[in-house]
């Protein structure tokens, strides 16, 4: 029988670090969370997975079926429970996603670290600017990323105790998959660390019994999409896209691979420009950068410093001529990684570093240097490798994208923070039981809840979508929203939430790239589309233009909605001017 005073007993500092770190985390987490509502919605995507909820929860329309199912999913739940959709619930979903991962980090750091540098290391990775900007802004990164760090717990579980474990492990990995397709680049890193000290039966059953208990977990997601889509896997085609590096231009094309380590210093820590928009939050690569950015950047990079003088050291007091063929191996496998990074998929750069990430293995074992560079730095360092090289190479790149990498920046912050502390005697007892260390713990957590606070509290409050909300609504008051009005927008996805109708897409300049005669165009275009347009929401166009047979109906803030004058006169002007076209 489970006897939970020895449980209290045994785990008695685990559970008060993870009490403070509790608190920390909801003092940040509920202020970031009434800031957003606040706010409201700011981000697309947003709109996407709110649609796509109350789609699974039969209440409405969706919009990309295709899409990542499990936050959707998640929401349906929620709307069920509640009765009716709302906006709120993926602000509140994201805040849970953000304190689940904050707590998940903590236990994986704990398998590597002690209570102090966990707590520490989930502190700095709880403030990072560019987790904060999305902690409650309502996409799937978050929750994906949290369910990854929940699967990593239990693979490390599985290692380092009962390899049982996997049985979670896999199916949340399948899950986190699920909800954010990227995180699948988690398989070549498992795959890696449960076989790098050695292949046996045990370990390939217990793998092949759980990838199978968690392809059944995931099979009615699946059959959705089969349902939905005419295939269960949709994500084969991002995939393919992704491998192959296939260029889309949108305003996420930015093939240049150093991208994500230029503006690593403002994900870390960053301060919002005076008088910037809602923008600045979703895409903090630019805003200006403070010392505590750069600091973690310096702790980062030591941390491979330490690695390196490490195995320096050791070949210094060993034969080097014993491990002359591993370090001949070693120099290969990073000319060849150089010399093909970002000229082919980044499946073959992955793979060239995890066979160099091996070789590095055998030559600290040889060295006798695990106490110094154990397993799960391996482990830890091929996930964070993996995650850099595809962002990296990917031409489409969104700050975002970066939040899945943060969690492994902050272990190896760690790692650094370790080494200092060891090297500087922080044991001696200043009061009572209270020691350097407990002082420094303290002067951290305060500092970083200061600097988080602060940063949540700069978030500006102008919105641009709060205009497409108020236009919805003034047209819901105004016209019978029935299913025979056809409407078209720049942003479906958001007009589709408010009025809970199929909205057909229209972009007039990525339509049309030919700017001339744009306006006949496009008015062209509404007019003799196979569903004619009645109205036009343009939420985006700097320009409102004059579109012929289309009147400005309403213009609130920067929406303007149009509406077809010939449509409803029955009259066929546009098709009869606009022949030449």
């Amino acid at each position: 029988m489970f006897n939970w005073n020895n449980f209290l007993k045994d785990n008695k500092w685990d559970i008060i670090c993870i009490l403070v770190l509790l608190s920390f985390i909801l003092s940040i987490g509920i202020f970031r969370l009434y800031t957003q509502i606040d706010v409201g919605i700011g981000n697309w995507d947003t709109y996407l997975y709110l649609a796509n909820g109350r789609s699974f929860a039969k209440m409405g329309y969706g919009d990309v079926a295709s899409i990542s199912p499990v936050v959707p999913y998640i929401l349906s739940i929620i709307f069920r429970i509640v009765g009716h959709p709302f906006e709120e619930s993926i602000f509140i979903l994201d805040t849970m996603g953000y304190i689940l991962g904050v707590i998940a980090l903590y236990l994986i750091l704990r398998f590597r670290f002690d209570y102090y540098i966990s707590l520490i290391g989930c502190v700095i990775f709880g403030s990072f600017t560019l987790l904060l900007s999305w902690v409650a802004l309502g996409g799937n990164d978050i929750v994906g990323m949290s369910l990854m760090l929940c699967a990593i717990y239990f693979i490390l579980k599985a290692k380092f105790n009962n390899w049982k474990w996997l049985y979670i492990a896999l199916p949340l990995s399948a899950f986190a998959f699920l909800a954010r397709y990227t995180s699948g680049i988690l398989l070549f890193s498992l795959i890696f660390y449960l076989f790098m000290d050695g292949i046996n039966k045990e370990k390939i059953t217990y793998l092949i019994k759980s990838s199978i208990f968690g392809i059944i977990l995931v099979s009615p997601a699946l059959y959705h999409f089969n349902r939905i889509l005419g295939t269960p896997f949709p994500f084969l085609g991002q995939f393919s896209g992704t491998v192959s590096n296939t260029a889309v231009i949108d305003a996420g094309y930015l093939p240049n691979i150093f991208y994500y380590i230029t503006n690593l210093p403002t994900y870390l820590f960053s301060s919002i420009p005076y008088k910037s928009t809602f923008e600045a939050v979703i895409n903090p690569s630019g805003n200006i950068v403070n010392l505590l950015g750069y600091l973690m950047v310096g702790l980062l990079l030591l941390a491979f410093v330490f690695y390196l003088v490490d195995i320096y050291k050791g070949l210094a007091s060993n034969n080097i001529k014993n491990n002359k063929y591993i370090l001949t191996g070693i120099c290969i496998v990073i000319l060849l990684f150089v010399l093909t990074f970002n000229t082919v998929s980044y499946l073959v750069s992955i793979i060239l570093m995890f066979i160099g990430l091996y070789l590095v293995y055998l030559l600290v074992n040889n060295l006798k240097l695990n106490d110094k560079i154990p397993d799960i730095d391996f482990f830890m360092f091929g996930l964070f490798g993996s995650f850099l090289i595809f962002e990296s190479i990917l031409s489409t790149k969104n700050d975002r994208y970066f939040i899945t990498t943060l969690p492994f920046i902050a272990y190896f912050i760690s790692v650094s923070i370790s080494r200092l502390m060891n090297y500087y005697d922080l044991n001696p007892i200043i009061y009572g039981h209270i020691t350097r260390k407990h002082i420094l713990t303290g002067l951290i957590i305060i500092l970083l809840l200061i600097s988080s606070l602060g940063f949540i509290s700069s978030i500006p409050k102008h919105n641009h979508f709060n205009y497409v909300k108020e236009s919805c609504n003034w047209y819901e008051d105004t016209y019978s929203n029935n299913n025979t009005t056809v409407i078209y927008s720049d942003n479906w996805p958001a007009v589709n939430w408010y009025l809970n109708k199929y909205i057909h897409r229209a972009v007039p300049y990525s339509q049309f790239p030919n700017v001339e005669n744009e306006t006949w165009r496009f008015s062209n275009y509404l007019e003799n589309s196979p569903a004619k347009a009645d109205y036009y929401f343009d939420t985006n166009s700097i320009e409102k233009l004059e579109y012929p047979g289309f009147n400005k109906l309403k213009t609130i803030g920067e929406v303007v909605i149009y509406k077809n004058e010939h449509t409803f006169n029955n009259s066929s002007y546009i098709n009869n001017s606009t022949k030449s076209i």
